[in-house]
């Protein structure tokens, strides 16, 4: 999951949670390379916390990341591996709510594209606000959606 701020367009405070292709298994920070100074790399983040804050989220399309990223009201954009993924992908983008970039047409210069194109749509922000409510949600608003109790 990455999840940018809106100060100075897509690229201030962007945060990545690490992981090593195995969901049990995170990738250390340290071991991923080269990482620009505007990027925060963590092992763990608290998402629905960080996604009360974040303008735009970039995820896997799973569909535990998009009900999150709709429980705030944060377009999306979903690169999908496998599984359920590209499904879920394609019912984002369907719907309007943020868009897909399948890993083989992924470039720098396509996401991005992507991403500023998400930034800059009033249009989307206002069908993913419809779509899962926008407000800040409390814990038992979460909880009667069938969200996790601990956010």
């Amino acid at each position: 999951m990455a999840a940018c701020t809106r100060r100075g367009g897509v690229d201030h405070h962007p945060l990545s949670a690490a992981a090593s292709g195995r969901p049990a298994r995170p990738r250390p920070p340290k071991e991923i390379g080269q990482i620009p100074g505007s990027v925060v790399v963590v092992e763990h983040a608290p998402q629905l916390a960080l996604l009360r804050r974040a303008h735009l989220m970039v995820n896997h399309g799973g569909l535990q990341s998009v009900k999150e990223g709709l429980l705030p009201g944060v377009p999306m954009l979903c690169v999908p591996q496998a599984y359920d993924q590209p499904g879920n992908g394609a019912r984002v983008a369907f719907h309007g709510i943020g868009r897909v970039l399948r890993p083989e047409e992924a470039t720098r210069a396509r996401a991005r594209a992507l991403l500023e194109e998400l930034d800059g749509s009033p249009s989307v922000r206002e069908r993913v606000r419809a779509r899962g409510g926008g407000e800040r949600l409390t814990r038992v608003e979460l909880e009667r959606r069938g969200g996790p109790a601990s956010a």
